[in-house]
């Protein structure tokens, strides 16, 4: 199947930014590695916090397509605290060149950026579903901010399994 133009610009400007930080992203640059026209490119995208946005809505869209697969393997649906094992289970994922480049992101940018904006009404999103997940309210809380501290502490990888296991446990506590 063949990637849109569109989607082949989010990727290299992804990859940009992965390896070298926001502020290398130009159009001059995404145009030079990509043989799109700076034209091409504006078509798409009118202005870097648009672009920048984009990158954002794409990975808010993986992560919650990877959340409701993880809740699929769940054995029993009903059981309280579904929601926040699946999303445990996604931010433990090692290695992951998304959870890099959004780190990168989010340290980059201001909080009152617009292209942060799709996480930010992403993370309202998920701590409700955390919240109403089954398990005392204050409990959801905790485990969804340990999951989200986690995510930005360079944790060896004894230490992140230890950490995942025991988010996990806390959330049996029903």
């Amino acid at each position: 199947m063949r990637r849109s133009k569109k989607s082949e610009l989010l990727e290299a400007a992804g990859a940009i930014i992965a390896r070298s930080g926001v502020e290398a992203l130009t159009f001059d640059r995404l145009a030079a590695e990509t043989g799109v026209s700076k034209g091409g490119i504006l078509y798409h995208f009118p202005d870097k916090e648009r672009l920048l946005s984009a990158l954002v809505e794409g990975i808010v869209a993986l992560t919650e397509i990877a959340i409701a697969e993880a809740m699929q393997g769940e054995p029993e649906p009903a059981r309280p605290g579904r929601w926040l094992r699946a999303y445990i289970r996604v931010a433990f994922t090692n290695g992951d060149e998304i959870d890099r480049l959004l780190g990168v992101l989010i340290a980059a940018l201001p909080p009152e950026s617009a292209a942060l904006a799709p996480l930010l009404a992403a993370d309202r999103r998920w701590l409700e579903a955390a919240c109403h997940d089954g398990l005392p309210r204050g409990l959801a809380i905790a485990i969804r901010l340990a999951v989200d501290g986690a995510f930005f502490t360079k944790l060896d990888e004894a230490d992140a399994a230890a950490t995942r296991e025991t988010l996990l446990q806390l959330t049996e506590q029903m």
